[in-house]
């Protein structure tokens, strides 16, 4: 008889650090004062997508703002649980775009969780930066052309991260 675990479902006496990525703001459906926004994928265009959040008067800054904010309070409320069942767990963020950094380094929580990244003298707060500004960090890099398309981490790039994140414990 196997017994199923779901993900969500974690002891938290077996864990020490929790690690989170962000990844681009927009790219899943979200709620902004009672309307729901879709994914930047689901538009036809950036200029269709940008469009619905111009109709409710907002700026693309003003919905930046408020979709990196509900993130991150969402997120605070949840790591505040886990942390009051196991106040010495700790806790990192770092981000594959740059939209929400700022957000990250200027909350009150997050702000001593953030990881940067240093490659090659130079210190990065978002993977995005780091892959247009370097070579030979992606799986598109290490295995082109079987991998053309494929910008995720290689192994050079998960020890960098990896050792960032080491660094900050």
């Amino acid at each position: 008889h196997k017994s199923y675990q779901s993900e969500l479902s974690v002891n938290l006496n077996e864990i020490d650090v929790i690690v989170i990525q962000f990844t681009n703001l927009f790219r899943d459906k979200v709620e902004i004062d009672g309307v729901i926004y879709p994914e930047i994928c689901a538009a036809n265009s950036t200029q269709d997508w940008i469009e619905r959040f111009i109709e409710t008067n907002m700026s693309l800054e003003e919905f930046t703002s408020k979709v990196a904010n509900k993130l991150l309070n969402e997120f605070e409320d949840l790591l505040r649980k886990i942390e009051k069942k196991k106040p010495n767990i700790k806790i990192r963020v770092l981000s594959w775009e740059d939209q929400i950094v700022p957000f990250l380094k200027n909350n009150q929580y997050f702000s001593d969780k953030f990881v940067s990244l240093e490659y090659k003298g130079k210190t990065y707060d978002c993977f995005n930066d780091m892959i247009y500004d370097n070579t030979g960090l992606t799986i598109q890099e290490t295995f082109y052309p079987k991998c053309a398309n494929d910008l995720h981490f290689n192994m050079e790039w998960h020890e960098l991260v990896a050792e960032s994140i080491f660094k900050t414990l």
